[in-house]
């Protein structure tokens, strides 16, 4: 029997981006405007050392919406590489919120994605004997735990009109 492996990567280079998307034609090279990370980020792929991958997401039919995905990864962390409390991490000054986490599965040669987002805690086990495992669990959610927290105050070329109660939309 041919059992899929999880594939977990940690892109600790940069957070969410919110600059200016580079639009051609209109951007320069060399502005302001981004088209994508650094090339030279510290991309570190912790697979070997995961022991459990949860995620959530998707649409709630009672209340027809989309929700926020969510992850959680537990990492096995023995010398607290993953703990932001330990300044001899060889990631310390990197373990911040809403760095990139990518989780994939491979099956039979192919690779599935699973959940894309950002992380937002680390939570580290404090072990109560000696030789106890200590994990790191990373939570992350997904991109739409962006949106929720964008505000948009009126879209161009639309004006919205109220009426006795009523709002209606007119181009």
């Amino acid at each position: 029997m041919t059992l899929a492996t999880v594939n977990v990567i940690i892109n600790f280079s940069t957070g969410a981006a919110f600059a200016n998307s580079f639009v051609l034609g209109t951007s320069t090279l060399g502005g302001t405007d981004v088209l994508s990370d650094s090339a030279s980020g510290l991309i570190v792929d912790v697979s070997n050392r995961v022991d459990r991958v949860f995620t959530n997401r998707g649409r709630q039919l009672s209340a027809e919406q989309f929700n926020t995905g969510t992850a959680s990864i537990r990492i096995i962390d023995q010398n607290g590489d993953f703990n932001p409390q330990n300044p001899a991490s060889p990631f310390s000054g990197f373990l911040s919120p809403m760095r990139k986490i990518q989780v994939t599965s491979t099956f039979l040669g192919v690779n599935y994605p699973i959940f894309s987002g950002y992380i937002t805690a680390y939570e580290t086990s404090t072990p109560k004997f000696d030789g106890d495992v200590v994990y790191t669990t990373l939570s992350a959610i997904d991109g739409f735990r962006l949106f929720q927290n964008a505000q948009f105050f009126g879209v161009a070329g639309l004006l919205q009109v109220r009426q006795l109660g009523q709002e209606s939309i007119k181009y």
